[in-house]
């Protein structure tokens, strides 16, 4: 831990900062939380935050943190409606955040500025333009799902990914995300791709951290034994159910092993689940296949401990929440080869399968849960593996570690 000599006044601008959440809103909240065991810790986030914040700290352990809390007029509030319009008050947050700290300044200083939510590198923090060192990240947002597939995600989702090329593009043409990377002192990147592109537009110091962790009580109320497996294989997908998650794929997948005994549980809701149970009829898994819509994340843990795979084939996502959960359960995860899936899992905590087109894709990812099926002693050793890897690696105190360790060197 830094020395109390060295104990840095740090101003951490999180949009997104909530206890009890993932996500966004928990990154913001769970870095500020481990981070003011290292430096004074200022945290700037939305004023809707507020009550949740608050009603916490009533609650629950104490910690020294502060908070700032700012939005825009109420007249404003009416371009949170829709994504497109969230967007666009989320830059109008920023701009105005800006002039908010400045004249904070004005009674309270500090000694660097770190943006931490949303972690999207294509989006501006104006506060990179204050007279102080600044540090961005983790963010990501650099990845791609390869051309090849999106014809494969229908036509919704292929207009999705144009859509979304084009809007990144625009981004890193906007010469405020230019001169926010090339004022950072540091950036950090999610993703090997996102460092890529940081490069390219100019960011200096850039080191690879991956946005998801696991807080200490979690890590602590896994069991380290894993859970009896039935004799029925249980593989589980989570997320909400959109094209980019590549659910669609992993049913293509299975079609191929109807002569192995398995279960396989799709917890979300969302656009696609009428695509999803057309292709499980088409694919005669309907009797193998249940959706079990939205779940308290309480349920969602409880089921990743039963499951003895995660099906996890991502097109791409910066991070992967669910990911570190079900290695911390000692559910082994079977991922597309993409996005912060390679951040966190290796060929000894589970199983990465190169995505270059749909029809290699499918095959491979048959081909490894085959594998698995067959191997019931790989499968156990890499369940063992991947729940140690977390706990060394993978814990909110040791992001906040590299964090508090990388504004030493700034």
């Amino acid at each position: 831990m830094t020395t109390a000599a060295r104990r840095k006044k740090v101003l951490l601008s999180a949009y997104a900062c909530e206890p009890n959440r993932g996500s966004e809103p928990g990154v913001g909240w769970q870095l500020a939380w481990h981070l003011a065991a290292h430096h004074e810790v200022t945290v700037l986030t939305r004023a809707n935050n507020r009550a949740a914040i608050e009603e916490y700290f009533r609650t629950g352990p104490a910690v020294s943190l502060e908070f700032l809390y700012y939005d825009l007029p109420a007249p404003l509030l009416r371009f949170k409606q829709g994504p497109r319009w969230a967007r666009a008050y989320y830059f109008l947050w920023q701009l105005g955040a800006y002039f908010f700290v400045r004249k904070v300044f004005s009674t309270q200083d500090f000694d660097l500025i770190h943006h931490i939510t949303f972690a999207k590198y294509w989006t501006p923090s104006f506060l990179a333009l204050l007279p102080r060192p600044f540090v961005l990240g983790p963010v990501g947002g650099g990845e791609s799902a390869p051309f090849s597939f999106w014809w494969s995600c229908g036509v919704r989702g292929f207009l999705f990914e144009l859509a979304r090329a084009g809007a990144r593009q625009l981004g890193e043409w906007d010469p405020f995300v230019r001169v926010m990377l090339r004022r950072a002192r540091i950036v950090f990147a999610a993703t090997p791709e996102t460092a890529v592109r940081l490069k390219k537009l100019g960011a200096r110091n850039i080191q690879l951290l991956s946005q998801v962790a696991l807080p200490a009580k979690e890590l602590a109320h896994i069991p380290r034994a894993l859970p009896p497996r039935n004799q029925k294989l249980v593989l589980v997908s989570v997320g909400q159910l959109l094209h980019l998650k590549g659910f669609h794929l992993a049913l293509q997948a299975l079609a191929s092993l109807r002569e192995y005994d398995f279960e396989y549980r799709i917890i979300g809701s969302g656009p696609e689940l009428q695509r999803l149970q057309m292709l499980a009829r088409q694919f005669g898994l309907q009797d193998r296949v249940t959706f079990c819509g939205a779940l308290p994340r309480a349920t969602v843990l409880q089921e990743l401990q039963r499951a003895d795979m995660l099906l996890h084939p991502a097109l791409h996502e910066s991070g992967g929440w669910v990911v570190v959960e079900a290695m911390n359960a000692g559910c082994v995860p079977v991922c597309a080869e993409l996005g912060g899936s390679v951040v966190l899992v290796n060929s000894y905590t589970g199983v990465l399968v190169p995505a270059h087109d749909p029809l290699q894709f499918v095959g491979e990812f048959s081909q490894a849960i085959e594998g698995l099926f067959m191997e019931p002693a790989r499968l156990a050793r890499l369940a063992q593996a991947a729940q140690s890897e977390i706990k060394q690696h993978f814990s909110w105190t040791q992001t906040a570690d590299i964090v508090a360790q990388s504004y030493d060197a700034s």
